[in-house]
């Protein structure tokens, strides 16, 4: 058999174990990235070429850094804040909470942005009476267009960023415009859609609610809230002080854990580890694919399919990785399209296909409950408090907003490709 097929054999083998959940994800991409050093495609030397280190410092810094942080109280000081804005109006509320939810997922990234607002909704629902159920799939999707915004967003973004050169200034000229677009048309559908869900429930003035009773230790809480602001700052300014983002990331993480008192037993036990070795695996995987000549073949394909015609290419480049993005994990889809994006950018000589693979990659995964890592945090969640997610409902509500989503974007980067 042909090393071309051996390899799509086990990466295919590897996306499956990882999509139906036979095995932990992390597992089935240690099984992938073994057998391709099993059969050769990958050698050992190489290995340390093919795992992207400056891809996991930055995921290794942001998370000790967002890991201490929480506990200052800062994000759920800034989400009572809000609250209190509203005034405890449902529909005010509604918007406030789906607003704040993208946000701070484009701050801090979607799993900490929908772990923040979650919490924070199924608090303030209960206390005026509400249903938390419309409000927390909302937020789900909504996560998942804060996830386009900026280069720490999400993993999708870190990982394509290093593949394509772009720095955390790139983005915001790019990627801010349709993420407000997109936060603006959704929320207005969102509000049509959940109409009935605000006419009960307790329309109180919440000025009972004190946003520094969250807060344990107010020292502390100024140094995170200094360090976070500083850390971001160095994110966009990188390039011209000469460090990477992955030494700003896990500068930020020492820095913090030197101010603070936790416990580094504790936070380090907090940490996602195998998140970690699911990266660095996932990168083996793909490599042996592309090392196999794979990839190659799939991007000179979908250039003679556009005939070379960007304008055909970008709506292909959106819509495929955006339905398969429903249905699979991001960072699977986002490390192996990486090097056909590398291909197809090099044959336009712009980067224009970065961003539409990017963007394609964080909308689709609002099609599905599977598709999004904020959709299973939430139903995690709501199952904890004793509350069940319809399955149709979200269906209901995730295919209509993808659908919109995909279609606003493809003629967004349609309009950019005419320009530029």
């Amino acid at each position: 058999m042909e090393p071309v097929t051996i390899s799509l054999l086990i990466f295919t083998l590897t996306f499956l174990l990882i999509i139906t959940e036979l095995v932990h994800k992390t597992l089935a991409a240690l099984i992938g990235s073994f057998l391709m050093v099993i059969y050769n495609f990958v050698t050992y030397s190489e290995i340390g070429k093919l795992v992207n280190f400056e891809v996991i410092g930055v995921i290794f810094g942001m998370m000790i850094l967002v890991e201490v942080i929480k506990e200052s109280g800062l994000f759920q000081f800034l989400g009572i804040k809000m609250i209190k804005i509203t005034r405890g109006k449902p529909r005010r509320l509604f918007v406030f909470l789906t607003l704040f939810t993208g946000i701070i997922s484009g701050l801090l990234g979607g799993a900490t942005g929908i772990l923040i607002a979650s919490a924070l909704t199924f608090t303030v629902c209960r206390s005026l009476e509400l249903d938390p159920i419309p409000f927390i799939i909302s937020e789900a999707i909504v996560t998942n267009i804060g996830a386009t915004m900026l280069l720490t967003s999400s993993s999708t973004n870190i990982i394509i960023a290093d593949a394509a050169k772009l720095s955390f200034m790139d983005f915001i000229p790019v990627t801010i415009p349709i993420s407000i677009i997109l936060l603006a048309v959704t929320t207005v559908i969102l509000l049509y859609i959940n109409k009935d869900s605000f006419r009960n429930g307790k329309s109180t003035i919440t000025d009972e609610m004190d946003p520094w009773s969250v807060v344990k230790d107010k020292p502390f809480f100024w140094k995170s809230t200094l360090i976070l602001f500083f850390t971001i700052v160095f994110f966009i300014f990188h390039e011209k002080v000469g460090v990477t983002v992955d030494f700003v990331a896990i500068s930020s993480a020492i820095i913090i854990l030197l101010v603070s008192d936790a416990n580094l037993d504790e936070v380090f036990k907090e940490l996602h580890w195998g998140t970690l070795i699911f990266f660095s695996c996932l990168f083996i995987v793909v490599g042996g694919l592309e090392i196999t000549g794979v990839l190659d073949i799939f991007s000179r394909s979908l250039i003679r399919l556009t005939e070379g015609n960007q304008k055909f290419l970008i709506p292909l480049s959106i819509w495929i990785p955006g339905l398969i993005s429903g249905f699979t994990n991001d960072v699977t889809l986002t490390v192996t399209l990486v090097p056909v994006l590398r291909d197809l950018a090099g044959s336009f000589g712009n980067n224009i296909i970065w961003w539409v693979g990017m963007t394609a990659i964080s909308l689709g995964g609002n099609f599905t409950p599977i598709g999004s890592r904020a959709g299973a945090i939430v139903s995690s969640i709501a199952k904890k408090e004793g509350y069940s997610i319809p399955l149709r409902e979200t269906l209901r509500t995730g295919i209509a907003l993808a659908l919109t989503h995909l279609l606003l974007v493809t003629g967004y980067f349609l309009v950019l490709s005419f320009l530029f």
